[in-house]
């Protein structure tokens, strides 16, 4: 039985607890001694709040279940509203959905292969014998990797030697076995991953882990990556590593990490044109008008 997205958003903000207002309501205040004007203001800041997350939702679903446009990594900027990143995980139900939480993969010698063993082992339909080949073969190719740290190669060592002539260009391999997964499994529904806790680690920690994903899934279009960043981050890296003066320019060239960015409100953030705004807003339009369910 197919579930309407937009009515499931509305169920999800009807839901949302007194106790979870009241939540949003204390973040949003840093005092306990209010006027009534004050109350109310704050009231209206929390219905807001809601608001700008329900619409956050509805074009998350929409940028994944639109196919006009192969758009395959989503930034969201959650400065105000952290919860929202849960939200939107609890809104993908029916696709299969694995959380990259970044405080948990900082904790591992090696955190670029805890993140893809992550991603191995959830891949939908395919047997766990499949997935122990699969592994196997990513930890081979990635013993070339530049990102793999001494401490990573030693513990993928293996009695099988790279031919440095016929492996070399290992993140293609990689790739090439993800991609041959999915077409031997005939998988066809999105593969969605959402990295959480990026204001705990930083934004320079995600990035590592963005880019090497980068490498390897795009253009593997089911593969879908949903990321909560904070603003105030993201413009400390880009100042630290590139100066006030290049700010502007540097900024928006992290922006391009993303294929779609929403900002706080929900709505479609993106420093390259204005026209392409308009047109990826369009397309949203585009899509739920013509939807049926």
């Amino acid at each position: 039985m197919s579930v309407n997205p937009y009515n499931r958003i509305k169920s999800m903000r009807d839901q949302w607890s007194s106790q979870e207002k009241d939540r949003i309501y204390r973040n949003i205040n840093s005092s306990n001694n209010f006027n009534n004007d004050n109350n109310l203001n704050q009231k209206n800041k929390t219905d807001d709040i809601y608001d700008n997350r329900v619409q956050i939702i509805r074009n998350v679903l929409g940028v994944i279940k639109n196919k006009e446009q192969d758009n395959q990594f989503i930034s969201l900027f959650i400065d105000n509203d952290i919860q929202v990143i849960d939200d939107v995980k609890e809104s993908l139900f029916g696709l299969s959905l694995i959380e990259a939480d970044t405080q948990k993969i900082k904790l591992y010698g090696s955190p670029f292969l805890f993140l893809l063993k992550r991603i191995v082992k959830s891949l939908p339909l395919v047997t766990l014998e499949d997935k122990r080949v699969l592994w196997d073969r990513i930890k081979l190719f990635s013993k070339t990797l530049s990102h793999i740290s001494e401490q990573e190669q030693n513990e993928l060592n293996s009695s099988v030697i790279l031919n440095e002539i016929e492996f070399d260009d290992p993140i293609e391999y990689i790739k090439n076995e993800f991609a041959e997964v999915l077409r031997a499994y005939n998988i066809n529904k999105d593969i969605v991953i959402v990295f959480t806790n990026i204001h705990i680690t930083g934004y320079e920690f995600f990035r590592d882990l963005l880019v090497l994903m980068h490498a390897i899934f795009d253009d593997l279009k089911l593969f879908k990556f949903i990321s909560g960043i904070n603003s105030t981050q993201l413009n400390n890296y880009v100042i630290s590593k590139y100066g006030e003066n290049q700010k502007e320019i540097m900024l928006k060239q992290e922006l391009n990490l993303f294929n779609i960015n929403l900002d706080k409100f929900g709505n479609l953030y993106n420093d390259n044109t204005e026209d392409k705004v308009e047109e990826e807003q369009s397309s949203f339009n585009r899509y739920w008008m013509n939807k049926k369910y």
